[in-house]
C-alpha cells in the first residue's frame, strides 16, 4: 500500500540499469517497516519482467559463514545456471577468485535478460561475499544490472560493514547509487491497508489510532489487524511488536505452533519434511495451513520439495524468545539427530545445558578434520563452539586461541576482531602471544608485534604442549621483519622456521620466500636468487602449487635484478597456477609482472596487470599491498602524461604508505613520485624524493636498480656537484653487476661529459652504447632517451643531418610507447634541428582513447576474444563490448579486424586523461 515515491525511484534505477548503466539501491528502515515487501512488489511488477532476479536473505546466525550470500544468489539462478554453480567455493578461497566466477555467471545471465540482484538485511551479510560482490560490481561499467539491498536503520540495527558501504559507494561515485529511507506508513496508507484486510465498515479513526500505536510499522499493523478490531474499541494490550507476535503464536493449534517453533530453531529456511520430523507432526500439510494463514510462515514449493520460511526475521526472533529454555533445548537436540552432519554441531551446542567436556572434544576433533581438508574457516567456527562449552577456563582459552590461529590462516581478520576482547582477556601463554602478535602485524603495529611474537617463541621452548606454536610465531616474526626492512631479522626468523622438524610444505615455502626477500634486503637481489637456488630446486615446469609459488617468488628477485625477460617468463608459467590454487602473494605477482612489462615497453599490458593487482588487493582486503600496488599503477599514466590519473594513484599510494608499514612501501612510492617529476622535467624533485633512500638496506637495497638511475639523473641534471659524481659512480657499479642498467648508465655518463662541455667524451659514451649488442632486458624507453641525447649532441656539434636522423629515431620510439611528454619535447628539438616533426609522426593518428579503451585495443591487436579480454582485464564481457563500441565510433573503424590490423601496424593512439 502506498510507497509511490519509493517505487518511482526504484523504477528509475531499473531503467538506468536496463540502458547499460549498472545501478544500486540501499533501502533503509526499521525492522518490519516493509522493506522486503516493497522490493518484492517492485520485482513482481510488469516493468521488471525483463529481469532475471537473484535473491539472498542474510541472517545473523550466518554472518560468519564465508560466501553464504554468494551461494544463495547462485542457487536462485534459473535452470542449469544454478545447478552448474561456481567451482571450488571453499571458505578460504580468495574473494577476487570467487568474484571472477560470479562475474562470468552474471555475464551468462545477461545473455538472456537484464539482471536484478536483491539482498535482504545486508547488515548481516558475510564479509567474503561483500568483498566478492564489490569486486564484481566495480568491474561492470556497461552491464544491465541493478543491485537492491535492504538494511535496518533503527536503534537495534547492526551498522553496515565497511565492505557494504564500499559496495554502494562504488555506484554513488558514478551517479548510479541511491539511498532510500523508508518511513512508517502514513495514516492514509494504513487506512487503505485496513480497508483491504478488514473490508467491514471502519472509519479513518482506526487508521489514525493504528498509526499512533505502531508508528506506521507495517508488520506491527498487520499483526494487530489479524486480531479483531472494533470501532471505538481499544487495542489489545501489547507494549511491543514482539508481545503482539507472542500472543498471535499462542492462538495457533498445537501442531501448527510446533511447526512454527521448529522452523525457527532450524534456521531461516528448511524443508517441510525435516521440520515435521523434528517437530513430530504427523500431518504437516494440515498443520501448515494455520501457520501460513497467521502470516508467520510461507511455503516456497509444494509436495516433498516444499520449503518453509518465515515471512519476516522479526517473527522468527519473537518465536525463539517465546519458547522456554527447556523447549528450545529439546528442539535443538531433536534437530541434531536429523540435520546433515555439517549442521549438527550448532544444534548439539545449543541443546547443551551446561559445560560438556565430551561434546567439546568431539567438536575439536571435527575441527582438526576440517584443518586437514584445508577448511580453516569452518575449523575456526567449530573450535569457537568447543570453547563455548569447555569445562575449564584453560580448555576454553586454548580452544579460543586455536580458533584464532585458524582464522589467521584463512585471512579472516574481521572475525578475529570480534573475539579480540576475549583473546586479550586470556591468561598469558605462547598461544595468546602468537595470536596477538600476528594480529598486530596485520594491523601494522610492528613494535607490539615483535614483543608478542618473541614471547611466543621463547614460551614455546619452555612449554612442550606449545611446541607447535614456534614455527608459526617464527613465520609471523619473519613477516614483521620484512615489513620494517630488517633483512637480518628476516633471514634469522626464516632459517629458524626451516629448522623445525615436520613443518608443512606450505609453511616451508612461505619461509623460503621470506628468506629470499631478506637476503635481497641485505646484499641485493642476486644474493636472494642464490639463496633460493640453495634451499630449493624449482623445476622448469611446476609440478605442484608449491613449485608454482616458488617460481613466482623467483620472478620477484629476477625483476629486482633486471632480468625482466626471465621474470615475465617465470610469471607467465607460475601466475595461472598460483591463481588457480588460491596461493599467497598473488597480487605481488601481478605487481612485478607490471613492473617488468613497463621496463620492456609493454605499457598497455603493464597497466592492465597493475589494475589486476589493485583489484585483488581490494577484494581480499590486503592493506600491506595497497601502497605498492598504487605506486606501480602510477608508472604508465605518469610516463604517458596522464597526470590526473597518475596523481590519483600516487595520492592513494602515499596515504596507504603512511597508514601501514611505511618502510616497506616507501621505496616504491618514492620511485613513482620521481617518475611523475621526470615526466614534468623536474630533475631537482627527482633527486630530492629519492635522496633519502641512498645507502639504505631493506627494500631500497633490493630494488636499487629500479630507482637509483632516476636519482643519478636528477642529481646530474640539477647540478648537485660531488653528490652527482658519487651517484654516477655508484650507477656504473650497478651497471657492471646488472646489465639492464648499461644504457641508462652510459646515457648519464655521457650527460656528465656534456655538462662539462666535453663533447668528445659524451660522443664516445653514447656512440659506444648505441653500437653495442642489444640485450633482451634493455628498456625501449631508455634507448629512446639515448637516441635523443645523441641527436641533441649532433645538433650542438652542427651536424644537422645526423641530428635529424637520431632525434627522428627517438621520436618514433617515444611515439610508439605513447610517452607523450617526452615525445613532445623531442619534437621541439627535432624542429630546431631542421627536421619536419609532422612528416611521419602522428601521435594520436587513430584518435583519442581512454586508458581502458587503449588497453582493450591492444588486446584486440593480440587477437584475443571478448571473453578472453574479460578474463585478462577482470572486467565483464558487457564492459568489453561497450568500450569496443566507443573505440569503433571514436576511431571511425568498421570492425574488429580493422582495429586489429591498425594496432598490429603500430599506428599510434592518443590517450585521454
Amino acid at each position: 500500500m502506498g510507497r509511490t515515491a519509493e517505487l518511482k525511484r526504484l523504477h528509475w534505477c531499473s531503467e538506468l540499469a536496463r540502458s547499460g548503466k549498472p545501478s544500486a539501491v540501499l533501502l533503509l528502515g526499521e525492522a518490519g517497516v516493509g522493506k522486503t515487501y516493497l522490493v518484492r512488489h517492485w520485482l513482481a511488477s510488469p516493468a521488471m519482467s525483463g529481469f532475471t532476479v537473484l535473491h539472498a536473505r542474510c541472517h545473523p546466525d550466518e554472518s560468519d559463514y564465508p560466501y553464504g550470500v554468494i551461494e544463495q544468489l547462485v542457487s536462485s539462478a534459473p535452470g542449469e545456471t544454478a545447478s552448474n554453480g561456481l567451482r571450488n567455493i571453499l571458505p578460504g578461497t580468495p574473494a577476487f577468485q570467487v568474484g571472477m566466477q560470479a562475474l562470468q555467471l552474471f555475464d551468462r545471465l545477461q545473455d538472456i535478460k537484464s539482471l536484478a540482484i536483491s539482498i535482504d538485511d545486508i547488515q548481516w551479510a558475510d564479509t567474503e561475499s561483500l568483498r566478492s560482490l564489490a569486486f564484481v560490481l566495480r568491474r561492470m561499467e556497461a552491464d544491465q544490472v541493478i543491485v537492491v539491498m535492504s538494511s535496518r536503520s533503527s536503534g537495534e540495527a547492526t551498522p553496515l560493514k565497511p565492505e557494504a558501504e564500499d559496495l554502494l559507494s562504488s555506484f554513488e561515485g558514478r551517479g548510479h547509487g541511491e539511498r532510500i529511507s523508508l518511513p512508517g506508513l502514513r495514516v492514509q496508507e494504513i487506512d487503505e491497508l485496513v480497508r483491504h484486510v478488514r473490508p467491514e465498515k471502519v472509519t479513518i479513526d482506526v487508521a489514525r489510532r493504528l498509526a499512533e500505536y505502531t508508528g506506521g510499522n507495517a508488520l506491527y499493523v498487520c499483526t494487530l489487524l489479524s486480531e479483531r478490531l472494533e470501532e471505538g474499541a481499544g487495542f489489545p494490550v501489547s507494549d511491543s511488536l514482539a508481545a503482539a507476535l507472542h500472543r498471535q503464536l499462542s492462538t495457533l493449534p498445537d501442531s501448527s505452533r510446533a511447526l512454527v517453533e521448529t522452523t525457527a530453531v532450524l534456521g531461516s529456511q528448511a524443508s517441510l519434511a525435516l521440520v515435521a520430523s523434528v517437530a513430530e507432526v504427523s500431518d504437516p500439510m494440515t498443520a501448515l495451513e494455520p501457520a501460513i494463514a497467521s502470516g508467520f510462515l510461507k511455503c516456497t514449493a509444494s509436495g516433498p520439495d516444499a520449503l518453509v520460511v518465515f515471512r519476516h526475521a522479526l517473527q522468527r526472533d519473537a518465536v525463539i524468545s517465546s519458547m522456554s529454555p527447556t523447549r528450545l533445548r529439546a528442539l535443538h537436540a531433536a534437530a541434531a539427530q536429523r540435520v546433515p552432519a555439517s549442521e549438527k554441531w550448532t544444534h548439539l551446542v545449543a541443546s547443551t545445558v551446561t559445560f560438556d567436556r565430551e561434546l567439546s572434544a568431539q567438536l575439536e576433533e571435527a575441527a582438526h578434520e576440517r584443518i586437514s581438508s584445508g577448511d580453516s574457516a569452518q575449523a575456526a567456527t567449530l573450535l569457537l563452539s568447543a570453547a563455548q562449552i569447555a569445562d575449564s577456563r584453560t580448555a576454553e582459552e586454548r580452544l579460543l586461541l586455536s580458533s584464532a590461529v585458524q582464522l589467521l590462516s584463512s585471512d579472516q581478520f574481521s572475525r578475529i576482531e570480534a573475539v579480540l576482547p576475549r583473546i586479550r582477556a586470556c591468561q598469558p601463554s605462547p598461544l595468546r602471544s602468537l595470536v596477538l602478535g600476528a594480529v598486530a602485524v596485520a594491523m601494522g603495529h610492528m613494535d607490539f608485534a615483535e614483543t608478542e611474537l618473541k614471547a611466543a617463541l621463547e614460551g614455546s621452548q619452555r612449554a612442550p604442549e606449545f611446541e607447535w606454536v614456534a614455527p608459526f610465531a617464527a613465520t609471523w616474526l619473519s613477516i614483521r621483519h620484512s615489513f620494517v626492512g630488517d633483512g637480518e631479522g628476516t633471514v634469522e626468523a626464516c632459517r629458524r622456521v626451516l629448522s623445525f622438524p615436520g613443518i608443512s610444505p606450505v609453511l616451508a615455502a612461505r619461509a623460503k620466500a621470506r628468506l629470499v626477500q631478506g637476503c635481497s634486503y641485505i646484499d641485493g637481489p642476486k644474493a636472494g636468487l642464490h639463496e633460493l637456488a640453495v634451499v630449493t630446486d624449482i623445476p622448469p615446469r611446476p609440478r605442484t602449487s608449491i613449485d608454482a609459488y616458488l617460481l613466482m617468488i623467483r620472478s620477484f628477485s629476477r625483476c629486482w635484478a633486471g632480468e625482466m625477460t626471465g621474470a615475465t617468463e617465470d610469471l607467465g608459467v607460475s601466475l595461472p597456477e598460483v591463481r588457480e590454487a588460491a596461493g599467497a602473494d598473488l597480487e605481488f605477482g601481478y605487481i612485478h609482472l607490471s613492473m617488468a612489462q613497463f621496463h620492456l615497453g609493454n605499457w598497455n599490458e603493464a597497466a592492465i596487470n597493475a589494475d589486476r593487482a589493485l583489484a585483488i588487493a581490494a577484494a581480499d582486503s590486503k592493506p600491506w599491498t595497497w601502497a605498492v600496488a598504487y605506486a606501480t599503477a602510477v608508472l604508465v599514466p605518469a610516463t604517458r602524461g596522464l597526470s590526473v590519473r597518475a596523481g590519483k594513484y600516487l595520492g592513494a599510494a602515499r596515504r596507504w604508505s603512511d597508514q601501514f608499514a611505511p618502510v616497506f612501501s616507501q621505496t616504491a612510492v618514492a620511485a613513482s613520485t620521481a617518475w611523475m617529476a621526470r615526466a614534468k622535467n623536474d630533475p631537482a624533485a627527482m633527486a630530492a624524493v629519492l635522496s633519502p633512500l641512498q645507502g639504505r638496506a631493506g627494500m631500497a637495497r633490493a630494488m636499487e636498480g629500479s630507482w637509483f638511475p632516476l636519482f643519478a639523473e636528477g642529481a646530474l641534471r640539477s647540478e648537485m656537484g660531488t653528490a652527482a659524481e658519487s651517484a654516477l659512480a655508484r650507477l656504473n657499479e650497478l651497471a657492471a653487476e646488472y646489465p639492464y642498467l648499461r644504457i641508462p648508465a652510459a646515457r648519464l655518463s655521457g650527460l656528465a661529459h656534456s655538462i662539462r662541455k666535453d663533447w668528445d667524451g659524451a660522443e664516445e659514451q653514447w656512440k659506444n652504447a648505441i653500437d653495442s649488442e642489444a640485450c633482451p632486458d634493455d628498456s625501449p624507453f631508455e634507448r629512446a632517451l639515448l637516441y635523443q641525447a645523441y641527436g641533441d649532441l649532433q645538433l650542438v656539434l652542427g651536424r644537422r643531418g645526423q641530428a635529424v636522423t637520431w632525434l627522428g629515431r627517438a621520436a618514433d620510439s617515444l611515439e610508439s610507447l605513447g610517452a607523450r611528454p617526452y615525445f613532445q619535447r623531442c619534437l621541439k628539438r627535432l624542429e630546431v634541428a631542421g627536421g619536419d616533426p609532422h612528416a611521419t609522426r602522428r601521435m594520436g593518428a587513430l584518435g583519442e582513447l581512454t586508458t581502458r579503451e587503449a588497453e582493450i585495443a591492444s588486446l584486440i591487436g593480440r587477437g584475443l576474444t571478448n571473453n578472453e579480454i574479460s578474463s585478462e582485464m577482470f572486467i565483464s564481457v558487457k564492459t568489453v563490448e561497450y568500450h569496443l563500441g566507443n573505440i569503433y565510433r571514436r576511431l571511425q573503424i568498421q570492425g574488429r579486424r580493422e582495429l586489429r590490423d591498425a594496432v598490429q601496424q603500430n599506428r599510434s593512439i592518443e590517450l585521454a586523461d
